[in-house]
């Protein structure tokens, strides 16, 4: 495996008009989403936005000091939430930990918990309330995923779902494996789990990263696959991400090799902790062109660096990672987001720590791709204020973070900061992203 391009950011230019006005990310507004009087720590953010209807977006995140979740329903493009309860209840606080979020294709919100079993909710009122519709079978998963499809063919409307599972082969130790099912029910009722195992002999899966269902209702899946014996200095281990491609969600081919991996492992727990925990995401073009993102934190020169990789079909062969990051490249930034909108830019959200000398305090960065991702505009930093975590599990503000393509062709954020005043409680947060052309100076 070839090392990462290490590309040279620049103005991303698509045409010569973008030459003589080259263009930036630009940071539209910013908004704390969790602004209800909640003192608790938020972390671990996911976004969704309504096929139906580009203004109403729903986000969730964990509060781990209070064991569970919460989910917030903005009607307004993001500007205004209000929080979510259970249905019956009234509890502002839904049992169990791990949260997702994703919408059906007829404008229906779902949200996912992990505690006792693979739980998902349906929302009424557009999420305003939400109740429990059925457990996934399967076992007891990590980080779980739920996806629709919305190809207008005879699987329309399915909801996948995927995950990690521990088994035991006799005679050998527990393995992780990938675990999909699906429903036809919107979440009533779901068949037997199909499980996936990489090959045993060379070694294992650390976490199911995430699962998307295709435009044409196919579906893909990232794993890290961490090879037997591969450690480095420094607590490092190595393998691959890895992907496995389906159909319908039965029958499961791969894996294919997206891009080499090297992360810490609990060699460096406290800078796993810290700066390691997360995975890949993907991203699939809304046209049927077959094109799809992965990003994920890869290991360069003894730090965490962000990297893209593309694969044009389907996610069999991927085009050489480069890195996103543009700055900082002796810093660890961590837990990246990809987004792709209408027009083929592509958008990833990261965890930055070039601004602090102690590699400890991020703050969230964005940037976007004009070209496929070969190159990038220059970063763009979504807060002023850097997050300082103290202390305990949640020192990277969690394993994920929320970005989506909005209709107009902008990208909505949904990040974990500081609140206010800056007390060191992680809070969520929200930003609407574009691409613009700077203002023209004033003679």
């Amino acid at each position: 495996m070839q090392a990462p391009v290490l590309v040279r950011h620049g103005p991303g230019a698509s045409d010569a008009s973008d030459v003589q006005a080259p263009l930036r990310v630009h940071v539209e507004w910013s908004e704390r989403v969790s602004k209800d009087g909640s003192s608790a720590m938020h972390v671990e953010t996911w976004l969704a936005v309504n096929p139906r209807d580009p203004l109403h977006l729903v986000a969730t995140a964990m509060v781990p000091e209070e064991g569970g979740s919460v989910v917030y329903v903005s009607r307004d493009g993001g500007r205004a939430w209000r929080r979510a309860a259970e249905a019956g209840t009234g509890a502002l606080v839904l049992p169990d930990l791990d949260p997702v979020v994703e919408f059906a294709p007829d404008g229906t919100p779902f949200f996912s918990t992990l505690a006792d079993g693979f739980t998902v909710w349906r929302g009424e009122d557009g999420g305003s309330t939400w109740r429990r519709r059925g457990i996934v079978p399967g076992g007891t998963y990590d980080r779980q995923w739920l996806g629709f499809d919305a190809s207008g063919g005879s699987n329309h409307g399915r909801m996948h779902t995927a995950g990690k599972v521990p088994i035991r082969v006799l005679g050998s130790p527990a393995q992780d494996v990938a675990a999909f099912s699906w429903s036809d029910d919107q979440g009533k009722v779901f068949r037997q789990a199909h499980l996936v195992m990489p090959n045993p002999a060379e070694g294992g899966l650390n976490v199911l990263s995430h699962m998307i269902v295709l435009p044409t209702g196919g579906l893909v899946a990232t794993y890290q696959f961490f090879r037997w014996g591969q450690r480095g200095q420094s607590g490092i281990i190595a393998g691959e991400m890895q992907t496995l491609l389906s159909r319908d969600g039965q029958s499961w081919e791969g894996p294919f090799t997206a891009g080499p991996l090297r992360v810490y492992g609990n060699g460096a727990e406290r800078s796993m902790m810290i700066k390691g925990l997360g995975g890949g995401r993907l991203a699939a073009a809304p046209a049927r062109s077959g094109r799809l993102y992965l990003t994920w934190t890869h290991e360069i020169d003894g730090f965490l660096q962000v990297l893209l990789a593309s694969s044009s079909d389907g996610g069999r062969t991927w085009n050489e990672a480069v890195r996103v990051n543009d700055g900082g490249h002796h810093s660890n930034h961590s837990n990246p987001a990809v987004a792709v909108n209408a027009s083929g830019e592509v958008a990833i959200l990261w965890n930055d720590r070039r601004d602090d000398r102690g590699d400890l305090c991020f703050r969230p960065y964005a940037t976007v791709s004009r070209d496929g991702g070969r190159t990038f505009l220059p970063s763009q930093s979504l807060s002023s204020v850097p997050v300082c975590p103290s202390a305990g599990r949640w020192l990277n503000g969690g394993d994920t973070q929320g970005l989506v393509a909005m209709a107009d062709g902008s990208f909505q954020a949904l990040w974990i900061g500081a609140g206010a005043p800056a007390s060191g409680a992680l809070q969520m947060w929200t930003s609407r992203i574009a691409v613009r052309s700077p203002p023209a100076r004033v003679p």
